[in-house]
């Protein structure tokens, strides 16, 4: 089931609707109020503290962000905020979603497109002044593949020569590692074997370039420096825990005379009520996700015209663990795949333009063509059940079904998903489970050491 749209429109009855994605806003913030009375406090007090700037842009992102370092999130509401600190060496043209340069100004690839040689612009500066260098670049995937920083994502770099040997463990020496700083601007890429999309997975957040004598000197601190060195649009202004992010445009970024807004704020909620209602009273701009959106208003907000519904490059699915059990049996995966309706719970669960999955590799991934996956035919999937040694679901054991978070809009929309998934196994193989657990955050330690069912 792959989610692909944003939210459109609001609730309230208004002859004529706010937008929701304003190109300029007008700011009427509450905060304001208290501003009004500061003139004549100050005339008192010795000492008065100037209220910060209003922000151009207020976006609701989310919940709050676990880090915004990009080698060990894994959020998308991290990696939205990660993109603006922190640029790669490719990034994606927003018309067509194909790789274009960033900090990186040209690239070369040799015929057997196995080495990529990338040329680093003369104008890439971190936030702070300093040249963004080839080190810089080596450094920072090194450390994404370090085991030291144990990232989820390491695994986007394994494509590069003895990479994955790195992350184990096997290989000690970096330098063994296809990554090169060949000069102060000039980075070459060894791969194990050619590999068509690598600029593609060079737009990913955890190969973004982070600032490399920064951690060396504050280790993990290095997040609360201020000022922040940042390679991307934004640099870091102030992080301050349930109240908002807060970016402010990066004047020595390469492209900086294409950046828009001058300050934007990240205001954290994982709320579907308040994200709306903040977006209502004009304290935010932008709710960015359709989770942030309560679904049972979703019938009324796709009708209003600053409801914005686009395509994304995503799949929701469900994983088993197949390492244990009767789910190490192919023909009984198979079965809970065939007795899932994946159009009924896009009409009747996320109701947001979604479409049914019926592979893993989502609609519109350059250059890919999809096999036609199984459809849905729960007596197939009965025979097939049967065939394992489960006829009608018989002696079939009572399994876990799980899902990540546990207080946001997406943990409803997922424990909404999970209930429907619960009620299709069992009316069409017959297969009970056990009733679905929010597991929250120990839901991602779970399911890297296998506890998971």
């Amino acid at each position: 089931m792959a989610r692909r749209s944003m939210p459109k429109q609001q609730p309230y009855s208004r002859t004529k609707p706010r937008p929701l994605h304003r190109v300029l806003p007008i700011r009427h913030h509450a905060s304001s109020i208290p501003f009004l009375l500061l003139p004549a406090v100050c005339l008192v007090l010795s000492g008065c503290v100037r209220p910060e700037p209003p922000a151009d842009l207020v976006i609701i992102n989310g919940t709050e962000p676990e880090s915004l370092d990009p080698a060990t999130i894994v959020g998308i509401p991290e990696m939205r905020l990660t993109k603006a600190l922190f640029e790669g060496l490719v990034r994606l043209d927003p018309t067509n979603a194909q790789p274009i340069p960033a900090l990186a100004e040209r690239w070369d690839v040799s015929p057997d497109g196995k080495v990529y040689t990338f040329h680093l612009r003369t104008n890439a500066t971190w936030s702070t002044g300093e040249p963004i260098t080839s080190a810089d670049v080596a450094y920072s995937w090194l450390r994404a593949l370090s085991p030291a920083t144990a990232g989820d994502y390491a695994g986007q770099l394994f494509y590069i020569k003895n990479a994955e040997a790195y992350y184990t463990g096997k290989i000690k020496d970096p330098a063994q590692v296809g990554i090169h700083a060949l000069d102060a601007h000039t980075v070459r890429v060894e791969l194990n074997d050619p590999l068509a999309f690598f600029l593609d997975l060079c737009t990913f957040p955890t190969l973004a370039v982070v600032p490399h004598q920064t951690i060396e000197k504050h280790d993990y601190r290095w997040l609360s420096v201020r000022p922040l060195p940042c390679s991307g649009a934004y640099e870091l202004v102030a992080w301050r825990l349930n109240d908002k992010v807060r970016l402010r445009k990066n004047p020595h970024y390469w492209d900086a005379a294409h950046t828009q807004s001058d300050i934007i704020d990240i205001l954290p909620t994982g709320s579907p009520n308040t994200a709306l209602n903040l977006y209502e009273t004009g304290v935010a701009d932008i709710v960015w996700d359709k989770e942030l959106v309560p679904s049972e208003l979703l019938d009324v907000l796709t009708k209003r015209p600053d409801f914005h519904t686009w395509d994304y490059l995503g799949t929701y699915f469900n994983r088993f663990n197949v390492t244990r059990g009767p789910l190490t049996n192919e023909l009984v995966r198979k079965a809970f795949a065939l007795a899932t309706d994946r159009e009924r719970i896009t009409r009747k669960i996320t109701r947001g333009g979604e479409k049914p999955a019926f592979h893993f590799v989502p609609d519109g991934t350059a250059n890919y063509q999809p096999p036609p996956g199984l459809p849905f035919d729960p007596e197939q999937g009965r025979r097939l059940l049967a065939q394992a040694g489960f006829p009608g679901g018989k002696s079939f054991p009572h399994l876990q079904y799980s899902f990540p978070s546990a207080a946001s809009g997406a943990a409803r929309l997922q424990g909404k998903i999970a209930v429907e998934l619960q009620q299709m196994w069992r009316d069409g193989l017959g297969i009970v489970l056990r009733r679905p657990v929010a597991a929250g955050l120990r839901y991602f330690r779970f399911e890297l050491d296998w506890r998971l069912q």
